[in-house]
């Protein structure tokens, strides 16, 4: 899904694209792995009473959580789009409700981290300078995973943030 995204007076697209849904099922596999093994954990100790039962619960809930997170996170990326202008980053994710938009500007990006693979798709981890901005689970504004052209895309925001 790539859809247009509105721009400011005076602001021009650089670049604007889509994570890949099936790199982004693809890298929580492992977390698919492990929520197996912790909802194994919590049905076990439930059946042999084995550990206390909230305990249990808890594992068991847990590794089913983590168990969903690809499907999670595929639905994630195919509702989401990125872009490049020049005078900020913007998010859209298209939910039920209509289209959410995030955004910031360049001066206001503390970090990013650009994370390739060999097909030239990647990852991109971006930080907030006002910690409040980002997650306070990951300490990121925003994570993309599975981003094409990635070495395209990591070029284009340090162009910018450079000035």
């Amino acid at each position: 899904m790539t859809a247009r995204l509105p721009l400011a007076e005076g602001e021009t697209l650089v670049w604007q694209g889509a994570p890949d849904p099936r790199r982004s099922f693809a890298a929580y596999l492992v977390h698919a792995a492990v929520g197996l093994i912790f909802a194994g954990v919590g049905i076990d100790g439930v059946v042999r009473a084995t550990m206390p039962a909230a305990l249990a619960v808890a594992f068991a809930a847990g590794g089913l959580l983590f168990l969903l997170l690809p499907w999670i996170m595929r639905s994630l990326a195919a509702r989401t789009t990125f872009a490049i202008t020049t005078t900020r980053l913007i998010v859209m994710r298209v939910a039920r409700d209509g289209p959410r938009l995030r955004w910031a500007r360049y001066e206001d990006i503390a970090e990013v981290a650009c994370h390739a693979r060999p097909d030239g798709s990647g990852d991109l981890l971006i930080r907030h300078r006002d910690p409040a901005e980002n997650d306070i689970e990951t300490g990121l504004w925003e994570s993309l995973v599975g981003l094409p052209e990635i070495g395209h895309v990591d070029a284009a925001i340090r162009r910018r943030l450079a000035g």
